[in-house]
């Protein structure tokens, strides 16, 4: 299930549990912890020209088009974005949305733009792809854990301790 989905789910208790993005705030009733940090690099084709630079700055990326898992909201990898164009001193200029990291990767190696991806992606992306750290650009992103307040199983109410404690 994408986030928004998933925190829906969690308020009207069709899950117990969801794996998402963390955010700023969570609806009422729900709560998450974060279970994992992870920096961000840029997805893109074996062939573009910036795979010839060992490292890359935000101003490295101001011709660029994005591709963005993003859905219809305002936290997110759209964010992150605006963040990078501010400091690289391009436009935060219209992107290509798309509904998750495979897809967003896959038009990255057809040559279609470049991604911001979290190191996870790198594991899973398909043949043709390069990827690249920007220097000097410290946002990352979290992956957590959410749940309802009230009314957990002690199955995931030992799960959320457990997460908690580490």
């Amino acid at each position: 299930m994408d986030t928004p989905t998933q925190l829906d789910s969690l308020k009207n208790g069709a899950i117990d549990i969801g794996v998402l993005r963390a955010r700023r705030e969570y609806p009422q009733g729900v709560d998450a912890v974060v279970m994992h940090v992870e920096h961000l690099a840029v997805a893109m084709a074996d062939n573009h020209f910036l795979c010839l630079k060992d490292q890359l700055f935000p101003q490295d990326l101001s011709g660029e088009s994005f591709v963005i898992p993003q859905f219809d909201e305002k936290e997110g990898f759209s964010e992150i974005l605006a963040d990078l164009a501010r400091q690289g001193g391009f436009p935060d200029r219209p992107y290509q949305r798309v509904k998750d990291f495979m897809s967003a990767v896959t038009l990255a190696a057809a040559g279609y733009g470049v991604v911001l991806a979290p190191d996870s992606i790198l594991s899973l992306s398909p043949p043709g792809i390069t990827y690249r750290r920007i220097a000097g650009f410290e946002r990352d992103v979290k992956l957590a854990l959410a749940f309802r307040t009230r009314g957990n199983s002690p199955a995931v109410e030992a799960l959320i301790g457990k997460v908690r404690a580490r």
